[in-house]
């Protein structure tokens, strides 16, 4: 069962990555969260992303860009897998 005491919201929207099947986004009404471990634990979102609530995602595969809709702040966000290292995904202007 659930600890209700971590529980802060409910989930909009997850989408798992093509390339890596233990990435996974989760949209919530409070933000975009993110798991490396194929769910087993998640944190918070916080590259340039407020806690909005996050109702839709896509993965673009060709140019691996994760495009997230908002409602609240912002219209859309998008972000690009790099090449090699660095974060999984990085911001990418739109």
């Amino acid at each position: 069962m659930v600890d209700e005491t971590k529980v802060r919201g409910y989930a909009l929207c997850m989408i798992e990555d093509p390339v890596e099947p233990n990435l996974i986004f989760v949209g919530t009404e409070n933000g975009l969260w993110i798991s490396f471990d194929n769910g087993s634990t998640y944190q918070q979102w916080k590259n340039s992303y407020p806690s909005v609530s996050t109702y839709d995602m896509a993965i673009q595969e060709r140019e691996a860009d994760l495009v997230v809709a908002t409602f609240v702040a912002l219209p859309y966000q998008k972000w690009r897998k790099p090449t090699v290292g660095g974060a999984p995904y990085i911001q990418v202007n739109h």
